[in-house]
């Protein structure tokens, strides 16, 4: 959809952007081919679109032949997209809260979507409890947010979320989008971020206590680890790679 078209469509619905809800539309139809094209399509698997919006990247994904669940919060949005895609055969939306309703969604193969800012770290936290976790995951995200999911150990932007992150997937910030290609325009460039899942990851039920552990130790990053949460070395947080974390989580485990 082009900014006309989503304005217009917006003033029919007696719709707005709603700041709160983080919410820009894409207006570049060429970014919504290009999202996809990052994406493995294979026929008839079940992907899911968080923050579908007014359709514009939805329109894209159906075109591959999967099958599209879209989760969206907003009741005006989530009214205007039945009333517009209802008839796809291959197409449920879902009217909820991305973040706590993700786990009653069954396998997904894709996760995809244009990620309000606010939520693009607890929607990838919630991803990654799933069993079995998404193959792929495509996101439109704010810059900052994308660089922080990829930065390196001895960084300023390696966190907590970027190690469990990379714990479980390979990633790669794909391009960098400037903010006139979203309506309203956002202060801020963004990015596609690319994830495809690694070979061997922590069991579903070991990465919750992991990332806590993390969170605790990334909380203090200026002390040593020997201090934040007993395991024998004097490395801060950040000087660890992702599978030097993964070995210091297993040998506390074994403790």
């Amino acid at each position: 959809m082009t900014r006309t078209e989503v304005i217009q469509a917006l003033q029919q619905a007696g719709l707005r952007p709603l700041k709160s809800l983080g919410q820009n539309f894409l207006i570049e139809p060429g970014l919504c081919a290009y999202i996809v094209r990052q994406i493995t399509a294979a026929p008839d698997e079940h992907w899911l679109e968080i923050g579908p919006g007014l359709g514009a990247l939805t329109r894209e994904l159906l075109k591959t032949g999967a099958h599209v669940t879209a989760i969206e919060l907003d009741g005006g949005l989530a009214r205007w997209l039945r009333d517009h895609l209802g008839t796809q055969k291959k197409w449920t939306l879902i009217e909820a809260d991305a973040v706590r309703h993700l786990a009653q969604i069954e396998t997904v193969s894709v996760a995809t979507g244009n990620l309000p800012y606010y939520a693009s770290t607890p929607i990838l936290v919630e991803l990654l409890q799933r069993d079995p976790l998404p193959r792929e995951m495509v996101f439109t995200l704010q810059l900052e947010t994308g660089e922080r999911f990829c930065a390196s150990d001895s960084t300023k932007a390696y966190g907590a979320i970027t190690v469990l992150l990379q714990s479980c997937y390979h990633v790669e910030c794909r391009r960098v989008i400037a903010g006139d290609v979203f309506y309203p325009q956002p202060r801020v460039d963004s990015v596609v971020f690319y994830a495809r899942r690694k070979e061997s990851v922590l069991p579903m039920e070991q990465r919750g206590p992991f990332y806590r552990l993390l969170r605790q130790a990334f909380a203090q990053r200026r002390k040593k680890l020997r201090n934040t949460i007993g395991f024998d070395s004097d490395q801060r947080p950040e000087h660890l790679t992702v599978q030097q974390w993964i070995q210091v989580f297993k040998d506390l485990m074994i403790k």
